[in-house]
């Protein structure tokens, strides 16, 4: 039994792959790498060895997914992720699903947003299939590297590394229309949150939390302050 590679980590938001084929998916998944900013994995993270999930698409477009222990028992029957309209996210129960990453004959990294209560946190899980995981060092490798890609980031509110705009603190102390003025005056894409085009032509919307909506969730609006709010 392989032991799970694990990091713990506050990793942000991350949007599905834009071709995703659920269809493709069908199978039997290893998990290989874990990476949370959880509180209860600090304490289990020791004692975590390598399941295995197999997964089913449904003709909906849904997917079925059964969670094994190492040795072979199921612990978790019959979880059906829900699609949305965006493809390759999901939805199941508390959880927002989203495949990140996925290569179908060799991986899948799966991001989850994960709320009990007022609190939210993050999981993410990297899969892989049998002959994905026979080498061990491009496993680690690989999951390394997406490790830094995703967290090798500066905010650019509050400039301090390790979060980006829509997950910065300070910027959520402001109203929502100081906030609107600062992606003005920044030239940011008000879809998501990057230099270098407008949310006319952005082809990686952020989608609100609160509205499921193609915007970022530090830009959310009711409608009566959006129809005073200067549009870009």
């Amino acid at each position: 039994q392989q032991p799970c590679i694990y990091f713990s980590l506050c990793w942000e938001l991350f949007q599905p792959q834009a071709d995703f084929n659920v269809q493709a998916m069908a199978g039997k998944w290893y998990l290989i790498g874990i990476a949370t900013d959880a509180q209860w994995f600090v304490s289990h993270r020791a004692s975590m060895k390598m399941g295995t999930a197999m997964i089913t698409p449904t003709a909906d477009g849904d997917l079925e997914m059964s969670i094994f222990h190492p040795n072979g028992s199921c612990w978790r029957m019959n979880n059906l992720a829900k699609k949305t309209e965006i493809p390759g996210k999901f939805i199941h129960k508390s959880a927002d699903l989203r495949m990140v990453d996925v290569k179908y004959d060799e991986y899948a990294l799966i991001h989850s947003i994960k709320t009990k209560g007022k609190e939210s946190y993050v999981v993410n899980k990297l899969y892989g299939n049998m002959a994905f995981i026979s080498d061990s060092t491009l496993c680690s490798i690989h999951f390394n590297l997406f490790c830094c890609e995703r967290t090798n980031v500066t905010c650019l509110f509050c400039k301090k590394p390790g979060h980006t705009l829509q997950k910065c603190r300070k910027i959520m102390d402001k109203s929502v229309e100081e906030r609107v003025k600062f992606v003005q005056s920044e030239k940011l894409c008000f879809g998501c949150l990057k230099t270098g085009h407008n949310s006319k032509n952005c082809t990686s919307r952020s989608v609100c939390d609160k509205c499921q909506k193609p915007h970022p969730t530090c830009l959310h609006q009711t409608e009566r302050k959006r129809q005073g709010t200067k549009k870009e």
